[in-house]
């Protein structure tokens, strides 16, 4: 859009015209159906973006989903545009769909910031929640005949995070297909907020065959969903959507998040 379009739109919605320029622009805009667009256009754009300072945002949201699915759709305007006020140049059509293109991008990369922004948020407030009700301390089943799976447990419980991690991973170093072992020391790992190493070992844990009932993969998205980085969050969902198709350990509560994030 030509700048001089810009300015005098500009100055015709503060009220910054003589009487004069305002009725050649008003008659511009009746006699112009270009003009008259890119001044819904500008109006429309200043009145969305205002909603970016406010606290509304519910508004926002709307405001940024609708008009990303405008102007994304938008194609190149065939009419030729004129003016009756000398001043302003007759707009380029490659000009305009330049502009369309632009704000469509820019509309996405704000709805996509937006969405990314609360739904992180959300997310890893609702794994660090889950960890805390649930994870902090572990059961110790009579059932258990490892004694340094035990030992292991009662250190975690005490929040002794290196003696419990020393004590799994001797049972680890034995056999490096427990599944206890491995899913303790991935829990321990992640309550000391060693997100890689925590992912590592369940990724070992989803991986091991003919477990009955397997946390792993719900464990790699909670750790994912916990360090919330670059695509974590989108990781995480995909899976907890796996975790629902498999029916696996924590299907419940991940079909709960993923309605929520």
């Amino acid at each position: 859009m030509d700048q001089n379009i810009i300015d005098r739109i500009d100055a015709y919605l503060n009220d910054e015209m003589s009487e004069g320029e305002r009725a050649i622009f008003e008659a511009d805009l009746e006699n112009n159906p270009e003009l008259k667009k890119q001044y819904d256009l500008y109006r429309e754009v200043d009145n969305s973006m205002s909603h970016l300072f406010s606290n509304d945002t519910k508004a926002l949201e709307e405001t940024l989903t609708n008009l990303s699915e405008k102007y994304s759709k938008e194609t190149p305007l065939n009419s030729d545009f004129q003016t009756n006020d000398p001043k302003i140049k007759q707009i380029d059509k490659p000009n305009y769909f330049r502009l369309i293109s632009a704000l469509a991008a820019m509309f996405i990369m704000i709805l996509a910031a937006y969405f990314l922004f609360f739904s992180t948020a959300d997310s890893q407030d609702l794994a660090q929640n889950y960890f805390a009700e649930n994870l902090t301390e572990l059961s110790q089943t009579m059932g258990n005949s490892e004694e340094l799976i035990q030992q292991g447990i009662a250190a975690y419980n005490l929040k002794d995070y290196n003696s419990a991690r020393e004590y799994f991973e001797e049972v680890w170093k034995q056999d490096p297909e427990n599944s206890e072992a491995l899913k303790y020391l991935g829990l321990t790992y992640l309550a000391q907020k060693d997100f890689e190493n925590a992912f590592s070992f369940f990724e070992q844990l989803t991986a091991l065959p003919d477990l009955y009932s397997n946390p792993g993969l719900f464990y790699q998205a909670i750790t994912l969903m916990m360090r919330n980085e670059g695509a974590d969050v989108i990781n995480a969902k995909e899976l907890l959507k796996e975790v629902v198709r498999q029916n696996a350990e924590g299907s419940k509560q991940a079909k709960e998040w993923l309605d929520q994030i």
